[in-house]
């Protein structure tokens, strides 16, 4: 048995948010199946080399949270900065899309970590390799290599305030106030008395067809006020 009663616009509240989800990826053949794409390095017009990092969309949602990408190779590091630069400690070794989910690495050259290697040489603030491809290229073609990020998506929080005035829903739904037989609907004496009110277990959502479509349990039992309104809030999120 169920009552009903209709919700006005005024009744209902929607808040959208945002909601981060971590991915990480060990090993080259999770980024060269479905999941994500980082074989692909491009030559430019001056012969330097362009490295992409490509994460489809189904996984970074609407766009990476900023300050969330951290990709690792044997020799590098690099994260992003929340602004759109790559980094490698503090220099800028590429740029990423975090509506598009794309990395791109331009910087060749970079000294590997802690060991500035054979074949380096520091000049200024600029450092330089016997091969311009050397740094994007192990990003490229690794093996062992390691990325994290986070996604960001919109959900959307449906609040519905579910109004009780003071001289509604005063009966019981409950059968167990029903002594003998249920076909005579006699009421047990407790049920019967001024002072008797009804305790709110459950609320169900209906749609306009009437076909019940979420259920809200409510932690406790919850008494209907008789000299008030009692007010519930079912919070859904979509």
């Amino acid at each position: 048995m169920s009552a009903f009663k209709s919700l006005i616009t005024s009744d209902v509240i929607l808040t959208p948010f945002k909601v981060n989800k971590s991915f990480a990826f060990q090993g080259a053949s999770a980024f060269t199946a479905s999941n994500a794409g980082i074989d692909r390095f491009f030559p430019t017009g001056s012969n330097n080399v362009v490295g992409v990092i490509s994460i489809p969309s189904n996984l970074y949602g609407e766009y990476i949270k900023l300050n969330s990408v951290t990709v690792s190779t044997p020799n590098y590091t690099i994260s992003d900065d929340g602004n759109g630069n790559m980094l490698s400690g503090s220099v800028k070794v590429g740029d990423i899309i975090y509506e598009h989910g794309i990395i791109i690495l331009t910087n060749d050259g970079i000294e590997p970590e802690g060991d500035q290697g054979y074949g380096y040489v520091s000049y200024g603030a600029a450092t330089y390799g016997t091969d311009d491809t050397t740094f994007i290229n192990e990003f490229i073609s690794t093996s062992d290599i390691s990325f994290s990020f986070e996604s960001t998506t919109t959900i959307y929080e449906s609040q519905y305030k579910c109004t009780l005035r003071q001289n509604e829903f005063n009966f019981s739904q409950n059968p167990t106030i029903i002594s003998g037989s249920s076909t005579d609907s006699t009421l047990y004496d407790f049920a019967t008395g001024s002072y008797f009110t009804p305790y709110v277990t459950t609320v169900g959502m209906y749609n306009n067809a009437n076909e019940l479509i979420a259920v809200a349990k409510l932690a406790q039992p919850l008494p209907i006020s008789q000299v008030t309104d009692t007010s519930i809030l079912v919070n859904l999120d979509l």
